[in-house]
């Protein structure tokens, strides 16, 4: 069996880990009102975790935050999207594991 693959990878700068601050979400459906507090709630528990820089799968990540699988790779996109590098690693069956890239 060959090893695991490593994808996914964006080449941009990342903001700094320490002044990491949530920030509103893009979609129609998004109410600053509703939907803020418990989303920028997500974020900072999903980046707390990943901020070590170790690999994990959704799974492992939602048991330690506590929040569904979906919404925690939601977040992991929004942390692309807002300049971080996010690795993924296949696995196999379809699963994939994902890590923060800490630039130094």
């Amino acid at each position: 069996m060959s090893p695991p693959s490593v994808r996914g990878s964006i080449a941009a700068q990342a903001p700094d880990l320490f002044t990491f601050q949530p920030k509103d979400f893009p979609g129609d459906t998004f109410d600053r009102h509703r939907d803020g507090a418990r989303l920028a709630a997500q974020e900072q528990r999903v980046m707390s975790i990943m901020q070590d820089g170790a690999w994990r799968g959704l799974r492992d990540i939602a048991i330690l935050t506590g929040d569904p699988e979906a919404s925690v790779s939601a977040r992991i996109r929004g942390f692309r999207g807002r300049g971080y590098e996010v690795d993924r690693k296949y696995i196999s069956r379809g699963l994939w594991h994902y890590r923060l890239r800490i630039i130094t």
